[in-house]
């Protein structure tokens, strides 16, 4: 099979990083951090994994109360999980296929939406079908932040706080040499 031109894998790569950047809010110096966990023993990044369990519950709090709701159904979509590896992961937001199903209109409150005059059809009484045009009203980006933009801060400080004790503590030990047990002085 041949592959496509290079201009059209270039637009599918950039609208693939694009959807797959605003799924989860980002932290700064992700990228960095990571790399030093790669090299931690197993134990230390237990340490942190554990620490990034118990900031969890507080990041989808900030997260639900950020939330728009009308029926409460975004709210109840969000959730949060840890996930494993190399380089543990705390994610928020729409994680699982049904949930991005569901609440696919949360990314477009956040994402916001330009106005539009859209056309609409329905079935009349008789049997046919009138089209007719609706004009949509445009939502402001940033109007409706809750996992992203204006809740990114919030989690950072409220949550992380206890994150980076724990990541500090292990990076000091494991550049003392000190690379098994826990810091708690047992």
């Amino acid at each position: 099979m041949a592959r496509p031109p290079r201009r059209a894998r270039a637009y599918r790569n950039a609208a693939h990083q694009a959807n797959a950047q605003k799924k989860y809010a980002r932290v700064a110096g992700k990228i960095a951090l990571q790399r030093l966990l790669r090299q931690l023993p197993d134990d230390m990044r237990k340490e942190i994994a554990e620490a990034m369990r118990r900031a969890g519950p507080k990041a989808l709090a900030i997260a639900r109360s950020l939330a728009p709701s009308r029926s409460g159904k975004l709210r109840q979509l969000l959730d949060w999980k840890v996930s494993g590896g190399k380089v543990p992961r705390l994610r928020v937001g729409l994680l699982t296929k049904r949930a991005q199903q569901e609440g696919f209109y949360g990314r477009i409150l956040e994402g916001g939406r330009k106005p539009d005059r859209v056309k609409a059809s329905r079935r009349t009484p008789g049997g046919g079908i009138s089209t007719y045009f609706i004009n949509v009203r445009g939502i402001s980006r940033g109007r409706y932040d809750f996992i992203f933009d204006s809740a990114e801060p919030r989690i950072q400080n409220e949550v992380f706080g206890e994150v980076g004790k724990v990541v500090d503590d292990v990076l000091a030990r494991a550049g003392r040499g000190d690379l098994g047990g826990s810091g708690n002085g047992d």
